[in-house]
């Protein structure tokens, strides 16, 4: 019996002295242990930002790098494949002021940079004529251009969905009409309806050339260019009227 309680009393007794020994810790321990620390902390640190730089970066390109105003219009721009597009949302709105539907255009051109095209026509003398036919007149030869198909289908949707006019195709050449049964227009021929010239030339440039003619000129295989510009042409002109309260913009750009 007595040999039992000294057993037990030397094995508390080893279990202090361990116990007493774990407790102690040098000065280089506690240094490393901090280090340990400071290191999780880090690590922990640097995670959390990864995962928000994950989470913003997107974000922040969507809503303010891809995002600006022009025209009083919002704009965004968006790649899809190799090609992109700056897209907006235009208010359509009725006779009496009320909007009724979004007009979305998407455009190939960032339309800030396109003010370097020259154009003589100031917003009040911008008009095109409604309720008849308006003609997008090319020449027999034009510049061989990979965006010209392209350009021209969607200069005529904006001009038929948005400005709401009845368009059709037209040649400036009698004899190259006659011969492939399309429609000879040119601005002596045809001055009580619209016709817009597009041609290649030296410069890229808008001119008003009659009272409902005009000629966009585009060089380098600008076309999708010279087209957009008179689209933002447009645009501009109907959104200053909206931003003035006016019932129906589209009325002070249709004749």
């Amino acid at each position: 019996m007595k040999k039992k309680n000294k057993d037990e009393k030397e094995n508390i007794k080893d279990v202090e002295v361990k116990e007493k020994t774990e407790e102690i810790k040098t000065p280089e321990d506690e240094m490393k242990r901090k280090r340990q620390n400071k290191q999780v902390l880090m690590a922990i640190i640097l995670m959390v930002v990864f995962v928000a730089i994950i989470l913003l970066v997107p974000f922040v390109i969507k809503n303010y790098i891809n995002k600006f105003t022009y025209i009083n219009l919002d704009f965004t721009k968006n790649k899809i494949g190799e090609v992109t597009f700056y897209n907006t949302v235009i208010p359509m709105i009725d006779p009496n002021g009320t909007i009724v539907q979004d007009y979305e255009l998407d455009l190939r051109s960032d339309p800030r940079k396109l003010e370097y095209i020259e154009a003589n026509i100031s917003t009040e003398e911008l008009k095109v004529i409604r309720n008849v036919k308006t003609y997008i007149s090319v020449p027999s030869e034009v510049e061989k251009c990979s965006d010209n198909v392209i350009a021209m289908a969607n200069f005529a949707r904006f001009l038929g969905g948005f400005a709401q006019l009845d368009v059709k195709g037209a040649s400036t050449n009698e004899s190259y009409a006659k011969e492939f049964n399309t429609t000879y227009a040119t601005c002596k021929t045809n001055p009580n309806n619209t016709v817009i010239v597009i041609q290649s030339g030296n410069k890229t440039k808008i001119e008003k050339t009659g009272k409902n003619c005009y000629e966009l000129t585009y060089a380098n295989c600008e076309v999708i260019q010279v087209t957009e510009k008179f689209d933002v042409m447009i645009l501009k002109q109907y959104m200053d009227l909206f931003e003035r309260k006016s019932n129906n913009p589209l009325k002070g750009i249709l004749g």
